[in-house]
């Protein structure tokens, strides 16, 4: 969709004419998307929406009046979307006046342009004119780079809540509004002017710790220039919902014109629904469908996470369980009795291995137990022979006729292997072995046993 960036350039190019050259509030209001979001360096405030910059404009007539004329376009554009480019470059405008020295500004611009039917419309939008405005930049605390980094969330922040931090003062500034519409809570006055206290309040206990870390003024005042980067953290919140919802804090430090961190910039964006359909999706990626528990492809991640993070210290057992006969059940009473089979053998083993040991189904009869580091190699034999007991007690809808029994290999680790599939082999292979033994009893992986 790389054609669309040419168009997009050239109605930039025309918007800059409507506005900085012709003055035409009209066609300039015709190019807005409706849900524009306008920053200007000019401006006290970000705007939302054509009726808040067609309101702006209006005001601002007066400087309508002095006519200047584009004496050069610079502009780049970069694809963000199948729908979306982001314009941006510089401007240089000269007064169309007769006088000896005419007047010149530079111009900062930034556009996010958006697909519109078979046109474009712009939904974000900044300028800043730092030549003009340099004089009153360092009283106001360099507005025109708090500005800057606004534009750098606007493409995402349209509907969401935007802050700033003052940092010398630690003072968080936001509008109260959104802000009770996003906690679904109602804001007096002196909740608005320092509403972190009360958010803070609503904070999911486990997620405190990691809010309280991004919000430490101290740390960020202390970064390097090579250091200022966003910071993210998704975490719940409960406000005035029966339930908690996720929220994504973004977080922008803001250097001054010394290069001192003294400001940042953010915003609150709810993310509930896709946060809660991503671990939903991930979860269903990990589980097994039938027994609830761990699949293959989850089950060999998990272990080998272990082993990565364990390093030399890794001391593991892997069991690999095979239950004896099962065709059998499928065959007469039906894969849906077997299935119920299968979930109360699965109970009988969760019952039996609490987190953090690994419990996975890798087949369709057939079970890993990943135990971390096992008190010795005769308590992970008691479990075994407890394990095989418990099967012997596992049948669907409490069928008498319904028997299970399986078959156990075992392999340690590091003595057999480091990683999952070196244990799985063995243990498989010890688990045949089990079975040629006469079945519903284990055996541990020597050098001695063949496939």
């Amino acid at each position: 969709m790389r054609e669309i960036i040419g168009p997009a350039l050239t109605f930039a190019e025309e918007f800059n004419k409507n506005y900085f050259e012709a003055m035409d509030v009209a066609s300039v209001l015709e190019k807005l998307d409706p849900e524009i979001v306008w920053i200007d360096a000019e401006l006290p405030e970000i705007l939302r929406g054509l009726a808040a910059v067609r309101s702006a404009l209006e005001a601002r007539k007066e400087a309508f009046r002095v006519p200047f004329s584009l004496a050069s376009q610079k502009s780049e554009a970069l694809l963000l979307s199948q729908e979306t480019v982001l314009v941006w470059g510089g401007l240089q405008l000269r007064q169309r006046l007769t006088a000896a020295e005419p007047e010149e500004r530079s111009v900062r611009y930034s556009y996010g342009i958006c697909r519109s039917g078979e046109g474009f419309r712009i939904r974000h939008l900044h300028l800043s004119s730092p030549a003009r405005r340099l004089a009153s930049l360092e009283p106001e605390n360099t507005k025109d780079s708090v500005n800057e980094a606004r534009f750098r969330i606007a493409l995402e922040a349209s509907n969401d809540l935007v802050f700033e931090w003052d940092l010398d003062r630690d003072r968080i500034s936001v509008e109260r509004e959104p802000l009770g519409r996003l906690l679904q809570i109602h804001l007096d006055e002196k909740q608005a002017l320092d509403p972190l206290p009360e958010i803070m309040k609503m904070i999911h206990p486990e997620d405190v710790a990691e809010v309280q870390d991004m919000l430490r003024a101290d740390l960020l005042i202390r970064k390097s220039p090579e250091e200022i980067k966003a910071l993210t953290k998704d975490f719940r919140i409960q406000g005035g919902r029966s339930h908690p919802i996720w929220v994504r804090g973004t977080l922008i430090p803001i250097q001054n014109r010394s290069g001192l961190v003294t400001r940042a910039i953010g915003i609150l964006k709810d993310v509930d629904k896709n946060k809660r359909l991503a671990m939903e999706m991930q979860r269903k990626s990990q589980q097994d469908a039938v027994t609830g528990i761990f699949n293959r492809g989850y089950t060999e991640y998990a272990v080998n996470q272990y082993f990565f993070e364990a390093g030399k210290a890794a001391n593991a057992a892997l069991m690999m369980i095979d239950v004896d006969d099962f065709k059998q059940v499928n065959d007469t009473y039906g894969h849906l009795y077997g299935d119920r089979v299968l979930r109360e053998i699965t109970r009988k083993m969760a019952d039996l291995f609490k987190s953090p040991n690994i419990l996975g189904r890798i087949g369709g009869d057939e079970f890993v137990v990943f135990v971390e580091n096992p008190l010795s190699l005769e308590w992970i034999e008691d479990k075994a022979w407890i394990l095989i007991e418990k099967f012997a007690e596992a049948f669907a809808g409490h069928n008498s006729q319904i028997k299970t029994s399986c078959s156990i290999g075992i392999s340690f680790a590091p003595l057999h292997g480091s990683d999952f599939q070196s244990l799985l082999d063995k243990a498989d292979t010890a688990m045949y072995q089990a079975k040629r033994n006469g079945k519903n009893c284990y055996c541990i992986w020597n050098e001695q046993q063949t496939e």
